[in-house]
């Protein structure tokens, strides 16, 4: 009885087995002629069943994985005028994925797709131009693909189109353009294009100012996971500018970008722990946020550690690191590292003193916007100290400090302009200059233009103005202008020097 329940059971395992095998081989006859109902179409010129086809072959679904195949198949798609075949084909020539890397047969259908009009292929170039990655960097075809892709309804390369105007590269810089781009790219989610329209509105470059709508868009765009705009945000709560005055938002707005890595958020909260703003102060703690940002390429944060640096606030003192904060956050835009090393290499402090690099120095500082820079460089340049004596320059910089007021260049200026020195002499300019110099209390201007007035030199003689002016002088310490008043005058002038 058992040895036949044992045979009945054999004969049952083996049936199973043959059903099994059956239904396998059955499954794999319907995927073959599957296949070879896609190839035969294909073959007919059906450019979707080539792709189809293509598809299959490339993701192993329903038949053996084939990238060569696949690559064949995608050809075809192409060759019959289906962009999306000739963009898949491009996407395996660029990888190399089971097939021969070739870029250049790769931009060749990418081409072929953009003239095919299809957005994507057009945008595809455009993105691809722009880098320097893959092939020869040309901004120019950049900008053409760009065009075509966003007219044809690619968000991202009407956002890069808004950032080529914005950024002069390689078109003259547009903000209109630049804003009405990014206008069309936000609407279609494009969340940089979102926050690069809410600064143009914020600070109304190219468009009407709208900062109410800047911080919607900078909301929309912080809410979809775009950092720089909760930066952006951020900075609007600290200051209380358009929205209420919320420090302790911002804090929050400010470490939730600098988590993700928005090096310039880490600086800004950097400085709020610095300098204790809705938040513990901690020099330490800012000097790590510092040091963070600055490795990040924010040239600012490379400049505050090294003042920290300096000081030895926060972070142990450390001068020679402290001076190579300062270059690389010259190198990285912020003019006060290029003053800060300029004036060290003058004055000789924690470096070799050298001259004609504080010149550079400050140079480079003042080309960057610093007024102070411009002022300081001015003056050696005019005395021949560290470069060749350049007399024209030096008054350009004297004008250019003064214009930012920086006072004592407006003395220098105008004591140029009334001598006729360097330039063809006009009292008139150079008392105006003085003037401007002398009301802010640069004793000096005051007693060049009492000289002026005291003989009339280009100017109404007006010996009551000019003693006025002298006293000022003389009360400023300008010694000079106290020997002009007669004695008794000077004995009640305050701070007055006593020949």
């Amino acid at each position: 009885m058992g040895r036949k329940w044992q045979h009945q059971a054999r004969i049952a395992k083996t049936l199973v087995l043959l059903i099994t095998a059956f239904a396998a081989a059955s499954a794999l006859a319907g995927e073959e002629s599957r296949e070879k109902k896609l190839k035969k179409s294909c073959d007919g010129g059906q450019a979707p069943d080539c792709y189809t086809l293509g598809k299959s072959y490339a993701t192993g679904e329903d038949v053996e994985k084939n990238p060569k195949k696949a690559a064949d198949s995608y050809k075809k798609a192409c060759e019959l005028a289906l962009a999306q075949g000739c963009l898949d084909l491009a996407a395996m020539q660029r990888a190399g994925e089971g097939i021969a890397k070739d870029v250049l047969l790769a931009v060749t259908n990418m081409k072929r797709a953009c003239d095919l009009k299809d957005a994507e292929g057009c945008g595809l170039l455009g993105d691809l131009y722009a880098s320097r990655a893959e092939v020869p960097v040309n901004l120019n075809d950049s900008a053409r693909y760009h065009e075509l892709a966003c007219a044809a309804g690619r968000s991202r390369s009407c956002g890069s189109l808004g950032a080529m105007y914005l950024e002069n590269v390689p078109m003259a810089r547009d903000a209109a353009k630049a804003a009405a781009f990014s206008a069309k790219a936000c609407e279609s989610g494009d969340l940089a294009s979102c926050n690069r329209l809410a600064e143009l509105l914020w600070r109304a470059d190219g468009v009407s100012a709208d900062k109410p709508r800047a911080i919607t868009l900078f909301q929309k765009a912080c809410d979809g996971g775009y950092m720089a705009a909760c930066r952006n945000l951020a900075l609007a709560q600290l200051r209380g500018e358009t929205v209420r005055k919320d420090p302790s938002a911002a804090r929050e707005l400010f470490t939730k970008a600098c988590t993700a890595d928005d090096f310039s958020a880490c600086y800004q909260l950097g400085l709020m722990r610095r300098d204790g703003v809705a938040i513990a102060q901690s020099p330490a703690e800012a000097s790590v946020l510092f040091d963070k940002a600055c490795g990040g390429k924010v040239g600012s944060a490379c400049y505050e550690l090294g003042l920290l640096c300096a000081a030895g606030r926060g972070i142990a003192q450390d001068l020679p690191r402290a001076t190579l904060l300062y270059r690389e956050g010259c190198s990285l835009g912020d003019p006060r590292g290029c003053l800060t090393l300029g004036l060290l290499f003058q004055s000789g402090q924690a470096v070799v003193r050298d001259i004609r690099r504080s010149v550079l120095l400050l140079d480079e500082a003042c080309d960057r916007g610093s007024a102070e820079a411009c002022g300081r460089v001015a003056k050696l340049i005019q005395a021949g100290e560290g470069a060749l004596r350049n007399e024209q320059k030096a008054l350009a910089l004297h004008e250019r400090a003064c214009a930012a007021n920086i006072l004592p260049n407006c003395y220098e200026a105008g004591a140029l302009y009334a001598a006729g020195r360097f330039v063809p002499r006009d009292v008139p300019k150079g008392a105006q200059l003085l003037q401007r110099a002398c009301d802010g209390n640069v004793a000096a201007a005051c007693y060049v233009l009492g000289n002026l007035a005291a003989s009339g030199d280009g100017v109404p003689r007006d010996t009551g103005h000019a003693r006025e002016l002298f006293i000022k002088a003389c009360g400023g310490g300008q010694e000079d202008a106290c020997i002009k008043l007669p004695p008794e005058v000077r004995r009640q002038v305050p701070s007055a020097s006593k020949p």
